[in-house]
């Protein structure tokens, strides 16, 4: 999915380098063409080079050199993709030059404010998931993908624990990408200290970018609260029975990447806990794959994130069609799924035709059949 993306944005990026330098040598006519390209494509690299250098940086100026430099990236494509509905607009209506550049720059500065503050907007989805066997209603928040590092730290974080005090579920799933850089590991740093106000269980799984964060200090920081962290485990709360997953491939033909190094598959993980079929059963892995081999084994509903739903449009439309489970409720067999948008949101604080969501589910009983 990665590579995917990697590949389109920087066919996307390229195209619109050169289409946003028409457009402005079209407004200025006495700038150069090629000089206009060659100084966007070497901004361009220099952007795209210091937010990838600077991503796992553990300084604050080198979260700060990031911040801008994803920042100028995340502007740039806007006002390409603003200047391409000017383009269009400007087919019917028939603008002049000069007002078709300011219109452009005001729909790019809109759809980057509107995104950002979205983005900060955590929404509670409500769901229902019937489970046999479960003689008593069981309430439960899921959070996943919160993303602390550059951009998002305690003040998001805190009032992500704030809206989950609010919902007071009976326990708390937490499946994974909680760091995506280094800033927040120092010896100062508390930036979790707000889990400990929340008084019931809290169950966490690794995802992907903790392991590029780093697991040992992802774990220390962990350490310092009252999270139950579960890396390939059961754990018994009242009549359910949880299952916590590392990120893995589902099996040894799945891609090995964004796992850690040795690490196993779900299909020999799965095959090695010693699971009690007959009962209750959530499975937490941070992506939504393995299924297949869950559900033989008496799984009832598998949580998990690392989608975001696309999190940006256009790329929110691709989401839909790389991603088996891509958002929202799923069925496989007789096992349920069901994927969060997450709730922050990863590389940079920007969602459009996405929602940052933490999910309040009411596990009920349910007959057999």
């Amino acid at each position: 999915m990665r590579t995917v993306m990697l590949i389109i944005s920087i066919i996307l990026l390229s195209g619109g380098i050169f289409y946003l330098t028409q457009r402005i040598t079209k407004l200025f006519k006495n700038i150069s063409f090629w000089w206009t390209l060659i100084l966007l494509a070497i901004f361009t690299a220099l952007a795209v080079m210091g937010s990838t250098l600077l991503f796992l940086s553990p300084t604050k100026l080198g979260s700060m050199l990031y911040n801008i430099s994803f920042f100028s990236l995340v502007c740039l494509g806007s006002v390409i993709l603003s200047s391409l509905f000017v383009s269009l607009l400007n087919l019917a209506l028939g603008l002049k030059r000069w007002p078709r550049a300011v219109l452009s720059c005001l729909i790019a500065i809109a759809f980057v404010a509107y995104g950002m503050v979205h983005a900060f907007d955590v929404q509670v989805v409500n769901i229902t998931v019937p489970i046999k066997g479960l003689t008593k209603e069981v309430t439960a928040a899921l959070i996943t993908d919160i993303h602390l590092g550059n951009f998002y730290g305690e003040r998001q974080l805190e009032s992500i624990v704030e809206k989950v005090i609010e919902l007071n579920p009976d326990v708390v799933f937490n499946t994974g990408d909680l760091f995506e850089a280094k800033v927040h590991f120092n010896e100062k740093s508390n930036v979790l200290e707000s889990f400990n106000r929340l008084t019931m269980p809290h169950y966490f799984v690794l995802g992907n970018h903790d392991e590029h964060a780093g697991v040992d200090e992802v774990i220390k920081e962990l350490e310092k609260t009252n999270v139950i962290v579960l890396r390939n485990e059961i754990a018994n709360l009242g009549e359910l029975q949880i299952i916590g997953l590392d990120n893995m491939p589902a099996d040894s033909l799945s891609s090995k990447k964004y796992t850690t190094e040795g690490g196993k598959t779900v299909d020999e993980v799965m095959n090695e806990l010693p699971i009690e079929k007959n009962r209750p059963t959530v499975v937490l892995h941070h992506r939504p794959e393995g299924v297949e081999y869950m559900e033989p084994k008496g799984g009832d509903l598998l949580l998990a994130g690392h989608t975001h739903n696309g999190q940006l449009f256009p790329f929110s439309l691709i989401a839909k069609r790389t991603h088996k489970y891509n958002h929202g409720m799923y069925q496989f067999g007789d096992m349920q799924i069901y994927v969060s948008a997450g709730s922050g949101a990863v590389s940079f604080p920007i969602r459009i035709g996405t929602n940052s969501e933490i999910t309040y589910i009411k596990l009920v009983p349910t007959s057999n059949p």
